[in-house]
């Protein structure tokens, strides 16, 4: 059984596309699921060019649901 298992959303800054997209091509080449694995925010800004920001988790989680 395969998964796509490294996939973000434009969130994180530096993707493109949508998480329903991602899920299309991995249903047409056969995989069993998707797992989107956004960089969560981090304190102080850390590495905040590649990180969703701490309100936009919220906006993640119904992103992803």
């Amino acid at each position: 059984m395969l998964y796509e298992t490294h996939s973000h959303t434009p969130l994180c800054n530096h993707a493109t596309g949508e998480p329903e997209e991602y899920a299309e091509v991995a249903h047409s080449r056969g995989l069993a699921g998707l797992t989107v694995t956004c960089h969560n925010p981090m304190p102080d800004g850390f590495s905040s060019a590649v990180r969703m920001t701490p309100n936009q988790f919220d906006e993640y989680v119904d992103l992803v649901a």
